[in-house]
């Protein structure tokens, strides 16, 4: 399955999060604790487009860890649990990441989005960088050429990733061992800030 090129036009990256919830934290205190968040999301592109989220926070005063700032070691393609159908690629790594690919118009409700920190002290608010890309390579390879089955999700989506997922997706062949480059044919980045909640969720 291939990704579609470019539009025409700027994609309006402002219209991509409609809301960004904290919903708590897991492990507060220790190394690579958990935040979770809840968040509603659009493809605001005339084509199909990948959302892409942060698997880390980046470290104090650094732009890293970062989506496609560092090598991944690790893949994997799950169908969430809720209502409607959306596939999460999940890369581990210092460039990892997790992606969801929508058609044009789509919306998707995610609930329990972790992201990784091991900040020394603990913040009041974080801003979370959200990508809106026509293409990811792994190693030069598009990332959907990974996956065994179709990675695009359904119009309207209401999904879990705190839950057991629904399905995994099989990988069309083992990521070899080491890191693997990854490159993000970005159209656009925004940025949404939530107040953090610190307590368990």
């Amino acid at each position: 399955m291939a990704t579609n090129g470019r539009p025409s036009g700027p994609t309006p990256c402002r219209d991509a999060v409609g809301r960004l919830d904290s919903v708590g934290i897991r492990g507060e205190g220790r190394p690579h604790a958990v935040y979770g968040f809840d968040l509603r999301v659009t493809n605001p592109a005339g084509s199909p487009r990948w959302l892409v989220f942060p698997e880390t926070f980046p470290r104090e005063g650094r732009q890293l860890p970062a989506p496609g700032r560092g090598t991944v070691e690790r893949l994997e393609a799950v169908r969430l649990a809720g209502r409607g159908r959306v596939v999460a690629v999940h890369a581990w790594g210092a460039g990892g990441f997790r992606a969801i690919y929508l058609p044009p118009g789509a919306k998707a409700v995610l609930n329990e989005l972790p992201i990784l920190a091991d900040w020394t002290m603990p913040y009041a608010t974080a801003k979370i960088e959200i990508i809106v890309a026509h293409e990811i390579l792994v190693d030069d390879v598009p990332l959907a050429s990974w996956v065994q089955g179709s990675l695009l999700a359904g119009p309207d989506s209401d999904v879990s990733l705190g839950s057991d997922p629904s399905a995994h997706l099989e990988l069309v062949k083992p990521l070899p061992a080491g890191g693997h480059t990854v490159t993000i044919q970005d159209d656009c980045r925004t940025t949404a800030q939530a107040i953090l909640k610190h307590e368990d969720f």
